[in-house]
């Protein structure tokens, strides 16, 4: 990654290989490179920019606004341009926007808060104490309970994953749709392994294990499941026109899953239509509650470059 320094912002220009084993199974036929991997990009270079600046080591606690407005494809550079703020002593805020280098088209554009890893650990742990209580009715923060969580119509061998999401190979992280309701909710897993490309430093990342997932990781596993939904509520299927996650906000980040971990998504839809859907999602790792997502439109549309 090329890093250029300014005294309230950076530009960074990274390359996408043209094959890497996230990108081979990211909509084989008619690749694109993944959106979120256009935040790692942007998280990354925020990192190295504020960490330069005393931030300490950081991590991703929330995706406040992603909007992405063009493809980019395996082959590509991206640009990334960002301005910073700092919140609170252990908080900063990103805006990026990440342009395609050849020709300047605007990708996406997007708002990112970066935590002290210190402060989002024991943030973490309080969350952690707090559903524990609420577990044994003695505490007031959020756990899962039977009751909660959806129960699908269909039993998850009913259908083939293959034939309604695009992703395949190592790009493909639903290791089990558990339930799905038609137009209604879906809820699916996925086993962290060491095995993953981002646990050999083929992809996203250069620390070894025990790394926790990436977050963005964790981000694409929720949005191949509300894919899986929207294509077996409207009865599209993987050989349509490509379905695009185009939007999300407050895409909020509250604890981290590691290799051994199951990590189970749960999608609600608050629309399902054409071209478009807008769902909101949770996902759990046990009863620890990980990830949040306000809301997130998917749209199915004809990729072009």
């Amino acid at each position: 990654m090329l890093m250029e320094e300014e005294a309230e912002g950076f530009t960074a220009v990274q390359h996408a290989p043209a094959s890497s084993p996230y990108q081979d199974g990211h909509y084989p036929g008619a690749p694109v490179y993944p959106g979120v991997f256009l935040i790692e990009t942007a998280f990354r270079a925020a990192c190295l920019y504020l960490e330069s600046r005393g931030g300490g080591r950081l991590c991703l606690a929330e995706v406040s606004r992603a909007r992405f407005s063009a493809p980019g494809f395996p082959g590509d550079s991206f640009t990334v341009q960002a301005g910073t703020r700092q919140l609170s002593a252990s908080c900063w805020e990103v805006r990026a926007q990440c342009l395609r280098s050849r020709d300047g088209q605007r990708l996406a554009d997007l708002v990112l808060r970066l935590r002290r890893a210190e402060a989002a650990d024991e943030e973490d742990g309080e969350s952690a104490t707090a559903a524990s209580g609420t577990a044994a009715g003695t505490g007031t923060g959020r756990t899962r309970t039977t009751a909660e969580v959806p129960v699908g119509r269909e039993a998850a061998g009913d259908w083939d994953t293959h034939s309604l999401i695009p992703h395949r190979g190592e790009m493909l992280l639903l290791s089990e749709v558990l339930g799905i309701e038609a137009g209604r909710t879906v809820r699916a897993t996925h086993r962290v392994s060491t095995d993953e490309p981002c646990f050999r430093g083929a992809c996203l990342t250069d620390t070894p294990c025990p790394a926790p997932w990436p977050r963005t990781l964790m981000t694409e596993f929720i949005g191949q499941a509300a894919v899986l939904l929207c294509s077996y509520s409207s009865g599209r299927g993987a050989d349509g026109p490509p379905p695009l996650f185009t939007r999300a906000r407050g895409v909020r980040f509250l604890g981290d899953a590691f290799p051994g971990d199951t990590v189970t998504a749960e999608v609600e839809a608050d629309h399902i239509g054409s071209p478009a859907a807008l769902l909101r999602a949770r996902a759990w790792v046990g009863d620890r509650l990980v990830c949040e997502i306000d809301q997130a439109m998917i749209v199915y549309s004809d990729i072009g470059g």
